[in-house]
């Protein structure tokens, strides 16, 4: 896991989500640390820009990324999922190396269906291979309420 990733943290089509923003700068604000990568108009700040909740509508959702490069670190997202069928609305968070080999870890909600188990979907690309997806049915429902979900990174391990 030695690669330098920038972490990127985008919704490609998401109806309610909060991200609480851990500053990497103390104090700094939301501009200062991360920049809008796609849908302005989708994306409304709280708490003095410590919290981000960004949207659906009809048409897309929004995004947005990290200023800053980490080796490793304890990251953690708060999340509500849709509660209507979502079929082909995926939600991801993920981390990945923005120049030379492709390193990635994605962290993705698959759209659901009424009466279907809702599935997370997680994967890891080291320099450029990937093929360890892993596909986790939930034994709850992250549509009725917001929850976090971690992931701790460093150079022995990704839990």
């Amino acid at each position: 896991m030695g690669f330098r990733p920038r972490m990127l943290m985008l919704v490609l089509t998401l109806f309610e989500m909060f991200f609480s923003l851990g500053a990497t700068t103390k104090n700094a604000t939301f501009d200062q640390n991360y920049y809008i990568t796609w849908g302005q108009n989708r994306i409304l700040f709280f708490k003095h820009g410590q919290e981000v909740q960004l949207s659906l509508d009809q048409s897309s959702g929004a995004g947005f990324g990290s200023r800053s490069y980490y080796e490793s670190g304890f990251f953690q997202m708060r999340i509500k999922l849709p509660d209507k069928d979502s079929g082909g609305v995926v939600t991801a968070f993920y981390l990945h190396s923005n120049v030379g080999i492709h390193d990635e870890l994605d962290f993705e909600f698959l759209g659901n269906r009424p009466g279907k188990p809702i599935v997370l979907q997680t994967n890891v690309f080291a320099h450029g291979l990937g093929g360890r997806e892993q596909r986790i049915r939930l034994w709850f429902d992250p549509s009725e309420d917001f929850h976090y979900y971690k992931l701790l990174w460093n150079q022995h391990q990704i839990v």
